[in-house]
């Protein structure tokens, strides 16, 4: 815009602005932090909690569902729009979402999965659901870096691990470059110790041996 005011003389020279270095999100749901948090929180957070951790949908995403994006033969929830170009996806849908996304099926006619008869789009929005996790968050013991957004991060970092394909986590993410999506992944490190062991194991077996002897604590 600046560069645009200058252009069009409004302005005679554009100021530079310095940039705050964006920080990065690195804390993620453990097995223990999810069964923590998942003990105490209010509905719609619940729910949308379940949606972000096993799809990988963004928040925003989330709350915008429509009931005719769940495509249940396909065990697909379709995502028609988004942040990105590439937000136009295909993401999984898993057992426990699939029984969530029934009963509220049942509890309403509307097109929105989580209405709201205050908004004037149909549906929920996002800060109340921010509140409620901020809430959540506090009575479940975790720490202040955990967001809602963190759920997303861990459903990456998960896929990963399960899968070895970064460029299907990025897709299943809606990311346009798997640069974005390396960002999205938080692998534990206590496990590359362990692969680490399994190589030396199998190097050793070709070598008809062993360097060192084992080490005992």
């Amino acid at each position: 815009m600046l560069s645009l005011a200058r252009e069009w003389k409004v302005l005679e020279t554009a100021p530079r602005i310095k940039l705050r270095k964006e920080k990065e999100r690195t804390a993620i749901f453990t097995a223990e932090r999810e069964r923590a948090f998942l003990d105490v929180p209010p509905q719609p957070l619940k729910d949308v909690f379940l949606i972000v951790q096993d799809s990988g949908m963004r928040p925003d995403e989330v709350i915008r569902m429509r009931r005719d994006n769940v495509l249940w033969d396909k065990n697909l929830i379709f995502v028609p729009d988004g942040k990105t170009d590439n937000a136009k996806r295909h993401v999984p849908l898993s057992d426990r979402v699939r029984s969530l996304l029934r009963v509220r099926a049942q509890e309403t006619k509307s097109e929105w999965v989580f209405p709201s008869k205050r908004s004037v789009k149909g549906h929920i929005s996002y800060f109340p659901v921010a509140k409620q996790f901020s809430e959540t968050r506090k009575d479940a013991g975790l720490p202040d870096d955990i967001v809602l957004y963190s759920a997303r991060h861990s459903s990456a970092t998960d896929m990963l691990d399960k899968t070895g394909n970064i460029v299907l986590v990025g897709k299943m993410l809606g990311h346009q470059s798997v640069t974005t999506t390396q960002r999205y992944l938080h692998p534990e490190l206590k496990d590359i110790a362990e692969l680490v062991n399994e190589r030396n194991s199998d190097n050793a077996k070709q070598n008809f041996g062993t360097v060192y002897g084992t080490v005992r604590d």
